[in-house]
Order: C-alpha cells, then sequence, then structure tokens
C-alpha cells in the first residue's frame, strides 16, 4: 500500500509541476504562478528560466514575497515592536487588511479584553484579544505615525510648478504638496457612531462659516465617490450621476472633492472638480482622505455598488453619509 508519506511527496511533484506549467505558458493566471513559485522556495532565477521576465520585475515580486513571509510569521505584539517593518510593507503596497490577515493572534494578553470592543466590528481600536482586524491594523499604524502624504501629480514634467488638482497618497514622502484641514489630527482616534439614522434634513448642507474659523476650516467640504475603473454595469451612467452631483455642489458653494481611479471619465477632467484623488475605493482609502480633508459629508449614492458597499463602514467610523439613509443602503 502507498503510505501517507507517499502521497503527499506525490501531491508536491505535481504541485510543482502544475506551477512550472503556468510559468512557462502565458496566462491570466500567471502572476499568482509566480507568488506560488516563491511560496515553495523557488527563486528569482528559476522564474526567470521559465517565463523570461525581467529579473529586476522579479526581484520586485520576490521582494514583497519576503515581507509577506516576515508578517505571517509573527504575532500582532511581535508586529507592533517591529514599526519598521509595518513601515516598509505600506511603502510596498500592503492595506491594512492584507497585514491583518497575514498577522496572527498572539497567544497570551496581558489585559482582558474589553466586551464593549468587538474585533469583527470597525469600531474596534485598540487591539484587545481576538482575530486581528483591518482596524486594528489602522489604529496602530496611526499610534506609530505611519500615515500617507498627499502629493500632486506633476503634469508639467516639472518645468513649472504644478498647481493642478490631481492628487494621490503615498507612505513615500514626508510632507503634503496641498494645506489639508486636518493634517494635524492624522494620528488621532477615530469617533465610533453607532448606526443611527442618517437621512438628512432640508438644508442640512447650507453653512454658515465662524469668523474665527481658518481658510481651510472656513469651507464646506463634499467628498463625491466615483464609480471606479469601468466594468460592465458599471460605467457611463455613473459617471453622469458623478459629474451632476459635483456640478451641483460646486453651484450652491461647496467644495466638490471626488476620489475617482478612471482617468477616462468626465469626473475626473482637470475643472470638473476642486480636487481630485486617483485613489482606489476602499474603506482604507476613503478613510485616509476624509481624516484629512474632514469633509461635511461623503456622497456614496452616484457611483453605483462600489461606493455603497463602504457606507456602512464610513458611517460607523464618523463618517457623515449623505443622502439615502445607511440603514436603507445596508
Amino acid at each position: 500500500s502507498v503510505s501517507s508519506s507517499q502521497k503527499g511527496e506525490s501531491a508536491g511533484a505535481s504541485l510543482e509541476a502544475e506551477i512550472k506549467k503556468e510559468l512557462a505558458h502565458p496566462t491570466p493566471v500567471r502572476m499568482w504562478a509566480i507568488a506560488k513559485a516563491f511560496e515553495h522556495g523557488m527563486n528569482v532565477e528559476e522564474v526567470h528560466e521559465l517565463t523570461s521576465i525581467d529579473r529586476w520585475f522579479l526581484s520586485k515580486l520576490h521582494g514583497l514575497h519576503m515581507i509577506k513571509g516576515t508578517m505571517k510569521s509573527m504575532d500582532f505584539n511581535q508586529l507592533r515592536n517591529q514599526p519598521e517593518l509595518l513601515k516598509e510593507a505600506k511603502l510596498r503596497g500592503f492595506s491594512d487588511r492584507q497585514i491583518a490577515a497575514l498577522v496572527s493572534e498572539p497567544e497570551k494578553m496581558e489585559y482582558v479584553a474589553s466586551p464593549a470592543l468587538l474585533p469583527v466590528d470597525y469600531g474596534s481600536l485598540r487591539y484587545t484579544g481576538g482575530p486581528v482586524s483591518e482596524a486594528h491594523i489602522r489604529h496602530l499604524r496611526k499610534k506609530l505615525g505611519i500615515v500617507p502624504v498627499v502629493k500632486q501629480i506633476d503634469t508639467l514634467a516639472a518645468e513649472y510648478p504644478a498647481e493642478t488638482n490631481y492628487l494621490y497618497l503615498t507612505y513615500s514622502g514626508e510632507e503634503h504638496d496641498v494645506d489639508l484641514a486636518g493634517s494635524e489630527k492624522q494620528c488621532s482616534d477615530v469617533k465610533v457612531t453607532e448606526l443611527t439614522p442618517a437621512i438628512p434634513e432640508p438644508l442640512t448642507l447650507k453653512f454658515q462659516a465662524q469668523s474665527s474659523d481658518s481658510k481651510e476650516e472656513a469651507e464646506s467640504r463634499i467628498i463625491v465617490l466615483g464609480c471606479g475603473p469601468y466594468r460592465i454595469g458599471s460605467s457611463v451612467e455613473f459617471d453622469w450621476c458623478s459629474v451632476s452631483c459635483v456640478r451641483t455642489l460646486r453651484s450652491l458653494g461647496h467644495k466638490a472633492i471626488v476620489i475617482n481611479c478612471n482617468p477616462e471619465t468626465v469626473s475626473t477632467d482637470f475643472d470638473e472638480s476642486n480636487r481630485l484623488f486617483f485613489e482606489e475605493l476602499s474603506h482604507e482609502r476613503v478613510m485616509d482622505i476624509s481624516e484629512l480633508e474632514t469633509p461635511r459629508g461623503v456622497v456614496v449614492s452616484v457611483g453605483g455598488q462600489t461606493p455603497n458597499n463602504l457606507a456602512l463602514g464610513l458611517h460607523r467610523c464618523g463618517i457623515r453619509i449623505l443622502g439615502t439613509s445607511v440603514e436603507a443602503i445596508d
């Protein structure tokens, strides 16, 4: 009879052959095959021989694999004591959710978990044991001062100072390129909000600035979430909705801030909004921008299902959702 060890060796050899086959023949899943190859111990040179992909690109992917493996071997307490690793992970593009999925739960906690804090909830910030969540990683990195900065996209090839409203967030900078109302509060805790009715009253956006407010504080800023990359069932109609919303807000005297990562839309034209962030539509990124811009509210209803999916998490983190109530969306 065949032993269990022989079966394991046979399965391992079969998987390795499948990986090499995927590497040698370009397919849409080749990128994942490269990641799997690194996980099974193949080095850059071996992958290069099978794929003919330049070693420079493969070395960058291998670097991501090494960071992933390091975090996978750590628990939350160990990561907390390694801020340099967390900073490097954010520089390399790891999201808070990805990091939370990699880091394990500590075997022993030094304090008792509070029943008022649910680890699966966005409102649970300080880690008190249990599964590590996206909110825990966000809270940790903010306490460590690991936060992104806002940079302008240089549309003038550095020949003249760029003054465009095209912006993006990066961890590879030291200071913001533009004035932001919330830049001094970027590392503070998020106020957690219960799920309460969020239907705005008539004229709720009518805004009177106080004479003592600074220029940034005196502005009424509204964030509008776009539809993201075009896909079947999410395209031109949502772009029209976003543009109509932005134009209406600006006509009423508000500063309209658009978050969208699709340059093929009218809503991302340079003169449509007061500020445009070329960023992904994720909870982490929208929260980053909201904390920096301190808007009076966020419009999620003109970009389709993608921004609507973010409504509940944003609401629980204290972001005011304008339009349809969060309960109705949920």
